[in-house]
This record gives structure tokens, C-alpha cells and sequence, in this order.
């Protein structure tokens, strides 16, 4: 297995940070890698939450933000 890591992540902007972990997601899905992100969990969800901000009143749970629910489906341990 490979581990790659990504360090600074919360020194990119929304966009960056979100096309950069969506990508890894599409491009190495059932590969046989393990990403660690370095970076603020904040961050993260927030950049998240501004690029889907259009989709927080589309269900699902109403007390937690959108971008809580991307970082819960993209990474299987955050801590």
C-alpha cells in the first residue's frame, strides 16, 4: 500500500481544497492508497459547506451543516 500525504490543506482556498479532495476521491477510488489530510477539520467542512451551500435545505440533517456530511462521507476517520 502507498500512503500519501496531504499537508496545509487549510492554507488553500474553498475552491482548492474542495476540488483537490473531490478529484482524489473520483481518481483513486478502490486503489490501493491511503490519503492522510493534514489540516484544521473547520476548514474543511466550511470549504465545503460555501461550495454547497445550495444544497443545506435539501434535507437530511437539519443540525448538522452540509459540510460536516461531505467530510463524514469523504474520510473514514477524522480526528
Amino acid at each position: 500500500p502507498v500512503l500519501i500525504v496531504l499537508d496545509d490543506l487549510d492554507r488553500c482556498d474553498a475552491g482548492t481544497v474542495t476540488d483537490l479532495l473531490e478529484g482524489i476521491q473520483t481518481l483513486f477510488r478502490g486503489a490501493p492508497v491511503v490519503f492522510l489530510a493534514v489540516a484544521d477539520r473547520r476548514w474543511i467542512t466550511t470549504s465545503f459547506g460555501k461550495r454547497f451551500a445550495d444544497f443545506q435545505d435539501a434535507g437530511g440533517d437539519a443540525a448538522r451543516p452540509v459540510g460536516d456530511l461531505f467530510l463524514d462521507k469523504m474520510f473514514q476517520l477524522s480526528v
